[in-house]
């Protein structure tokens, strides 16, 4: 880092995100992709995705004969179902492949001395030229320098004005843009176990949902859950009486038919 200094120029920041050198900020907007494509993808998954075991053998970035997939562990699962496959499009294996290219050199320089830490997918310089470690993908967005590179990426590459970027840059985190993928799936499916299985839920928790969705959506779920309970007494309740359409709303013995099939 001493030597970097006097070679390079000052903020070294501004001068590795200009070389493209491997630092938290250059590997970020390559985490924030593969998130928003993949929501089953977590934090925790991409700080401890290992792509080398111990002897150097290639474990997580694996090709098939359908592509390339990503192996990794969400341990909040338990250890029994804790690994999770991901199977990767041609633009999602590009991007994990870049993050490898970039860290290349990084790594062999780990690897020459012994340190365990280039077995691992993300790594970065510490304060850019310096020492080569594992990330802390958290500190993006808490770091000033950080979020003035997103409110200036946002402003070029949008029509957002320096009020709305710098309000959104600090949303710009791997949690929020994987809640926002899974509720855009199900504003597309409808589907409140396709979004739960695209989060990458052991189960479908209604209860769960309420960390993602947004309150008016969340409040409509809860609505219709009511409403779908209430409806199901009244249908028992009036099994056999010929006031059942009219006590239960439906028009009809199929729509009452195809209510009890989805929701019984």
């Amino acid at each position: 880092m001493e030597r970097a200094v006097q070679i390079f120029a000052a903020p070294a920041e501004e001068t590795a995100y200009e070389l493209g050198l491997a630092t938290t900020g250059s590997l970020y907007p390559h985490c924030l992709l593969l998130v928003s494509l993949y929501p089953k993808i977590t934090v925790g998954f991409l700080e401890s995705l290992e792509i080398f075991d111990e002897h150097g053998k290639k474990i997580g970035f694996i090709p098939t004969d359908n592509g390339h997939q990503l192996v990794g562990y969400k341990l909040r699962k338990g250890h029994r179902e804790a690994e999770q496959v991901i199977n990767l499009c041609e633009f999602g294996a590009y991007l994990v492949q870049q993050i490898i290219d970039v860290t290349d050199y990084g790594r062999r320089h780990l690897k020459s001395i012994g340190d365990d830490s280039y077995r691992y997918l993300l790594l970065s310089a510490v304060r850019s030229f310096g020492k080569f470690q594992r990330p802390k993908l958290s500190s993006i967005t808490s770091s000033p320098i950080s979020l003035e590179r997103i409110v200036t990426g946002l402003k070029k590459y949008t029509r957002l004005d320096h009020t709305e970027a710098t309000y959104l840059a600090p949303r710009a985190n791997l949690s929020t843009v994987r809640a926002t993928a899974g509720v855009m799936i199900y504003l597309e499916s409808k589907s409140a176990k396709k979004m739960s299985e695209a989060l990458g839920h052991k189960s479908f928790d209604p209860s769960l949902l309420a960390r993602y969705l947004p309150a008016p959506i969340w409040d409509f779920f809860q609505d219709r859950w009511i409403r779908i309970f209430q409806a199901g007494i009244i249908i028992e309740a009036m099994n056999g009486s010929p006031y059942k359409l009219r006590a239960s709303g439906f028009d009809s013995l199929e729509q009452v038919e195809e209510f009890l099939f989805n929701h019984s």
